[in-house]
Formats: structure tokens, sequence, C-alpha cells
């Protein structure tokens, strides 16, 4: 696991055949300097992002989930950065049920390439990784504020 520190705190990247196959965004442990290409490229993204959020999260991946949940994953891609949509918006796009779509997002092994954090309940933020407070809204929270998002 190649772990970096951002202004988010610590991020967790599992990397396979120099691909990212898991972002863990409340990652524990010691950070390291980048030693690969992957890594490298994981730092210089990341330092773009948080220095202007209109950049979009572009890294090597391979997405290891379910047929509904790359449908729902793809989706999350066509929210821009600053611009948030409630899970029944999304579930209606995509012909299902805003709980389902929670639980894909609940699944999502890339949360900053598939940007969840942009999905909203009606009433607000509601949750965030399969939680509702703590340190995962937070980070949702300066997410959507470090990219302008009305919430």
């Amino acid at each position: 696991m190649f772990i970096t520190h951002t202004p988010i705190g610590k991020i967790g990247f599992k990397i396979e055949d120099e691909k990212v196959v898991e972002i863990h965004l409340t990652a524990s442990g010691k950070t390291s300097a980048p030693k690969t290409p992957v890594e490298n490229i994981i730092v210089a993204t990341l330092a773009n992002y948080f220095n202007q959020a209109t950049v979009e999260i572009d890294l090597p991946f391979e997405l290891r989930c379910t047929a509904f949940q790359k449908r729902v994953y793809l989706q999350l891609q066509k929210i821009p950065a600053g611009q948030t949509t409630t899970y029944g918006a999304l579930a209606k796009k995509l012909k299902s049920h805003p709980r389902a779509v929670g639980q894909a997002l609940r699944a999502n092994p890339l949360p900053l390439l598939f940007p969840c954090h942009r999905i909203i309940g009606i009433n607000g933020l509601t949750g965030f990784s399969g939680q509702t407070q703590g340190r995962a809204m937070a980070i949702k929270q300066h997410l959507l504020e470090h990219e302008g998002a009305k919430i």
C-alpha cells in the first residue's frame, strides 16, 4: 500500500501491475516518498487536484466491481467538480432504486476516480463510505467545499 499525505489526511493506494485497484481515503500507516512511476503520477495528480479543484483525478486504474456498480460509477464521472446530484436522481438515470445506488457507492473501490462524494441526499450530505458521521463525513464535506459545491 502506497500512503501519501494530502490536505484531507493520509490516502492509501493499493497498486497492482502499475494500476490503482483501491483507494482508501482514511488510510493509516506510514507515508512514503513515491518510488514507482505510478506513485509519482498519484502524487502529481493529487497535488494538481488539491491546488485546482476543477482538475479531475485521472490515474491508471483497474476497476473491480459488478456490472451494476460499474454503471453507477461511470455516471459519477459525468458530474463535474463543484456540482452534486442526489441518490434519487442518479437512481432515476439508471432506472434503479436510491438504496441500490447507495450500496454501490458504499462499495466504490476508487472514490477519487469515481467521485461518490458528489452524491448527496435530498436533505443534505447523508453519508459517505458507509458512514454518517466522523472522519469520512469530514472528508466528504472538505472535498465538496474544495470543489465549490453548494450544499
